[in-house]
């Protein structure tokens, strides 16, 4: 698959899963946001995979964090993007129901 004039926003992309898919979509054409709570790591991890990757820090779990980058990304490569999480946590999300394991409310 070819990403030619793609642009992926990778949050927590400055190591590990992130990064590598990063990394892959960079090799297939795509440009590529690369976003972290730690922007050093975030910056070397940009300047790794060269003119395709900019970097900007962000926290995912800010919303005005997460508008920052969506501004950020639009602005260095244009509107059309495409979203990739890799988050170590979630917020908990509450629901009407629940079960347990067993499968008993």
């Amino acid at each position: 698959m070819k990403l030619n004039d793609k642009v992926a926003v990778i949050t927590g992309s400055a190591r590990g899963i992130g990064r590598a898919i990063a990394e892959a979509m960079a090799r297939k054409g795509a440009r590529v946001v690369i976003t972290d709570r730690d922007g050093a790591e975030a910056d070397a991890t940009a300047r790794a995979i060269g003119d395709a990757a900019t970097a900007i820090k962000a926290d995912a779990s800010s919303p005005t964090e997460i508008q920052a980058l969506f501004e950020g990304a639009v602005a260095r490569f244009g509107g059309s993007t495409s979203w990739s999480t890799t988050l170590a946590s979630a917020p908990r999300v509450s629901s009407s129901t629940s079960s347990s394991r067993n499968g008993s409310a």
